[in-house]
């Protein structure tokens, strides 16, 4: 949680942190500035008090909604820097050089941020010479606001929440609207023509727009052989058929906050075979195990393990027995959830990633299994949030093998 980061600034030995944006795509960033939409920053924090906002004039009223003390470049002279010096690098190394000197910075820095690797490693090696007393820090392990962001506070749990109950709105909304298509020939119907995952797609954005969510066009819904294929997000051409395995995952953002939700049911529409239900219960026996193994104090590798083993046990490989499977369950359990999809923790058992689980994380659990050779693949996911009492579940949509067609 934020009003850790003193502690993990202490534990790391960090006099300063430096958090860069932009904001689009820098989890780090958005955590410092609670979601306000300023564009860049950067976001400076001494140990032991308030971090600082530095913000362009054009973004005043955003800057103050951080909540963040905050400075004008302006105020510093970086557009004075900006007009003279023809060079833009050696324009940004001017401009760093003067926010460290305004503002003290020195001693051990850790930086934090979204940033082109090339540039920014010239820059470091720019301000190293210029400034002696700076000391860039890499962290050992996990970084500060990592450790930070690990753990939700009260806030952030209820932002997460209500971008679940929406989701969720829209996931049982296309649900539905696939129930109550016509059929011809063993293919969805919509307005006389063929319904194709890409129209489907098309009104999936459409509900999220109405609900101040958007999915960036990444949506999987994939179909027979490419459900088999974990991150397949499906064949836009194709049509949505009967009685064909479907994997459905779903993971939009709020477009005010950035925090993101992340949930996948499988089925298939009106019917399935012998074989894809006796899948289907397997997946399910081991979503629903591996969640009850889910609490605060536990190691992360626990939940992983009691899936792993149910898999194994039923015959197939698992990243645990066989880490290059393609065919099985074939990856971990779950990662963390806030504005990042994946953050930390991790559900796996990556010694990299060790951790015991807190109150506070918010995880998805989404055991799943696939074979594209035989053109199916399974995958049940929930998000949950860990508390004092255990898990609390913030996904709120049937766990179904089969959606039964009705007509309306």
């Amino acid at each position: 949680m934020r009003e850790d980061l003193d502690r993990w600034m202490a534990e790391d030995e960090l006099d300063w942190i430096l958090v860069v944006g932009p904001r689009q795509g820098s989890g780090d960033f958005q955590y410092m500035t609670r979601g306000a939409h300023v564009h860049r920053g950067p976001v400076l924090k001494k140990r032991g008090e308030p971090a600082v906002l530095l913000y362009n004039p054009m973004e005043v009223e955003e800057a103050g909604k951080s909540g963040l003390a905050v400075v004008s470049l302006k105020e510093l002279g970086l557009h004075e820097i900006a007009r003279k010096e023809s060079d833009p690098f050696r324009a940004l190394v001017l401009k760093r050089v003067r926010i460290f000197e305004y503002f003290g910075i020195s001693g051990r820095v850790g930086m934090y941020g979204m940033v082109a690797a090339s540039r920014y490693w010239h820059l470091m090696q720019e301000l190293v010479r210029l400034l002696p007393d700076f000391k860039p820090v890499m962290p050992e392990g996990v970084g500060v606001i990592t450790r930070a962001r690990r753990t939700k506070d009260r806030e952030e749990l209820d932002l997460i929440a209500d971008v679940g109950r929406r989701a969720c709105g829209v996931f049982a909304e296309i649900q539905d609207f696939l129930a109550t298509r016509p059929v011809s020939g063993g293919a969805l119907q919509h307005d006389g023509q063929a319904l194709t995952i890409g129209k489907l797609k098309g009104r999936l954005r459409a509900c999220c727009a109405e609900r101040g969510l958007d999915e960036s066009g990444q949506t999987i819904f994939a179909q027979g052989a490419d459900g088999g294929r974990p991150h397949s997000f499906g064949n836009d051409l194709e049509t949505i058929c009967l009685e064909t395995p479907i994997v459905f995952d779903f993971f939009p953002r709020d477009i005010h906050t950035g925090y993101y939700f992340d949930m996948t049911r499988s089925f298939c529409l009106g019917g399935a075979d012998e074989d894809y239900l006796r899948r289907w219960d397997l997946v399910h026996r081991a979503f629903t195990e591996s969640m009850a193994a889910l609490r605060p104090g536990v190691s992360n590798q626990e939940p992983q393990n009691v899936a792993c083993q149910i898999f194994e046990d039923a015959g197939y490989s698992t990243s645990r027995s066989d880490p290059t499977a393609d065919v099985g369950y074939t990856h971990s359990l779950g990662h963390g959830i806030g504005l990042d999809l994946h953050e930390a923790p991790s559900l796996s058992l990556a010694k990299s990633a060790a951790y015991t689980l807190e109150v506070g994380n918010v995880v998805t659990v989404e055991p799943g299994l696939y074979h594209p050779g035989q053109g199916w693949g399974i995958r049940i996911e929930n998000a949950v949030a860990l508390t004092e009492e255990g898990i609390e579940n913030l996904t709120h949509v049937p766990i179904e093998p089969v959606v039964a067609m009705r007509s309306v």
